[in-house]
């Protein structure tokens, strides 16, 4: 908190007043996450679209993804069933589920296990940069590598309808 404070130039317990410590802060930027989910597309766009979306949004906004990582090296007492979260994970795995039955992405994997994948690699470039620039050889900030990453992690999973 002491660090997170310093850096917006603030007194560390004004951040413990207005947000209630360190998870009312958490709770607000996942709040903050979810209420920006309308960018990312829905299950009228087509997979590239939405996989574009979420590679922009980690790459405009890469303290999201980091939100996510310092989430789950939490001791788990943060998780929530009933979140909004977790429901916006549900409908995840249903439009892939939809788009599976449509053909648009393959229906030999659990639809699960693709959200799974998928989140890992769009977040990738942000939790594990080094592993990315040294694999790709490319500068993850240029257009060239996010159009080549996106187009890879499309074709994935895709199905027999999208190619």
């Amino acid at each position: 908190m002491a660090e997170i404070a310093a850096r917006a130039g603030v007194n560390a317990q004004l951040i413990a007043y207005y947000f209630g410590g360190k998870r009312g802060l958490y709770d607000t930027l996942r709040g903050r996450w979810e209420s920006a989910r309308d960018i990312f597309g829905g299950s009228d766009q087509p997979f590239p679209a939405v996989i574009g979306a979420y590679l922009k949004a980690v790459f405009d906004q890469p303290s999201w993804a980091r939100l996510l990582v310092w989430q789950a090296l939490g001791d788990g007492s943060e998780r929530d069933a009933g979140s909004p979260h977790t429901a916006s994970m549900a409908d995840a795995v249903a439009d892939i589920r939809q788009r599976q039955q449509r053909g648009e992405l393959a229906s030999d994997f659990d639809p699960e296990t693709i959200l799974v994948v998928l989140w890992s690699a769009v977040m990738a470039p942000v939790t594990m940069p080094q592993v990315i620039q040294e694999a790709c050889g490319a500068d993850l900030h240029s257009a060239q590598f996010r159009a080549r990453y996106a187009a890879q992690l499309t074709k994935l999973f895709a199905g027999p309808s999208a190619t």
